[in-house]
């Protein structure tokens, strides 16, 4: 399943990359992350690997694929349900930054059979996630 879309933060493009491409923050812009273990130490980088679990949708081994800062990151992701790739780009905007995500994943068990629906969540929820960054940042966390 391919899912694709952009949002403009009200950020400059170097902070809104720094955000979103550290693992680490990820919970305070997904509430439906229970938890995160960085299993790579040091900053985010190129092969930097962590397992999320969410809600819902259980646990996940990702790894960043891609860091190109402050233009595009990439992070790989696999679980038992769900298997694929998201990747961001990051383009200067007048007002801020234009972030472009770009999703093919592939579902598993069950979760090919509820692909267009599951399709239709996720597009909404990451949609949602993404624009929470916008006001954390402007708040300063």
């Amino acid at each position: 399943m391919h899912l694709a879309f952009d949002v403009l933060i009200r950020a400059p493009q170097e902070v809104v990359f720094d955000f979103l491409a550290n693992p680490a923050k990820r919970p305070l812009w997904q509430p439906s992350i229970r938890t995160l273990e960085l299993e790579t130490k040091g900053p985010p980088r190129l092969g930097t690997r962590w397992r999320e679990s969410v809600r819902g949708a259980g646990s996940f081994d990702m790894d960043i694929c891609a860091y190109e800062r402050p233009t595009r990151w990439a992070e790989r992701l696999e679980s038992r349900v769900l298997s694929g790739t998201v990747s961001l780009t990051f383009a200067p905007d007048p007002e801020g930054t234009r972030v472009t995500l770009a999703a093919d994943l592939r579902g598993h068990g069950l979760m090919r059979l509820v692909e267009p629906i599951a399709r239709l969540v996720l597009r909404r929820e990451m949609r949602r996630d993404l624009g929470r960054v916008g006001a954390i940042l402007r708040a300063g966390t």
